[in-house]
């Protein structure tokens, strides 16, 4: 990211709020969070530098109208993009194709890192969440909290 930046390369950077992020990468590698949360705060911290320099969307809005941060790069780096599509169709469209990717792929499914939402992940994802509102977590977040409003300019 930080190379495309720097030969002026259009760059979207979704930034994710920390709690749902640590808990994703969680699942996916069984990192430590305090590992985890370093890491966020660093990686997010060492991008920050280059802020100015590419379009940031927050996940969420992401998520909820993709259209938006296309615009954004329409209007940053002068490039076309086709913004006449449904956004319900998009995520529809998307999910599909993570699955068909997993098939062809070959792999057993294993929904604690499939890159997409699922029944499994949430009920895992509910325990994981109080454990990671432990008391002893709560300085870092606080920090990778700060982090995250800062990048997202929130």
């Amino acid at each position: 990211m930080i190379e495309a930046v720097g030969v002026g390369k259009p760059v979207l950077f979704v930034v994710r709020e920390p709690v749902d992020s640590i808990v994703s990468w969680h699942q996916f590698t069984g990192q430590a969070f305090e590992r985890i949360i370093a890491h966020y705060v660093v990686f997010h911290r060492k991008l920050s530098g280059y802020r100015s320099q590419m379009v940031v969307a927050t996940f969420d809005k992401l998520m909820t109208d993709f259209s938006k941060p296309l615009q954004r790069l329409q209007l940053k780096y002068g490039i076309e993009a086709n913004l006449d599509f449904s956004q319900d169709t998009l995520a529809q469209q998307t999910l599909a194709a993570i699955d068909r990717d997993i098939e062809a792929s070959g792999k057993v499914k294993d929904e604690n890192i499939v890159p997409r939402p699922s029944p499994q992940r949430a009920v895992r994802k509910a325990g994981l969440l109080a454990e990671l509102r432990a008391p002893r977590f709560e300085p870092a977040l606080v920090e990778a909290e700060a982090v995250y409003r800062d990048f997202a300019g929130e």
